[in-house]
């Protein structure tokens, strides 16, 4: 199974900053699915592509307000010395 949908999830399991258990987590798919589908057991859906992809833009943003925020900390810090 080497569809277009299946391989631009497969990266995007490779590229995640979590483990496949934890986006399953936070996808709301279960995390067998998303193995299957990485070792190439299954075609990805849209549903669970989709899923996936809000679960990563969640955690971008997260990780940018939470860079925004050390790195305002650490701004102020400096300007303490």
């Amino acid at each position: 199974m080497s569809d277009r949908l299946t391989r631009a999830l497969q990266q995007a399991l490779e590229a995640a900053p979590c483990s496949t258990r934890r986006l399953a987590v936070a996808a709301e798919v279960p995390h067998s699915t998303l193995v299957r589908i990485q070792s190439g057991e299954r075609a990805a859906t849209l549903a669970v592509a989709e899923a996936v992809s809000v679960a990563l833009e969640q955690w971008g943003k997260d990780c940018t307000q939470a860079a925004r925020q050390l790195r305002q900390a650490a701004r102020k810090q400096k300007g303490a010395r």
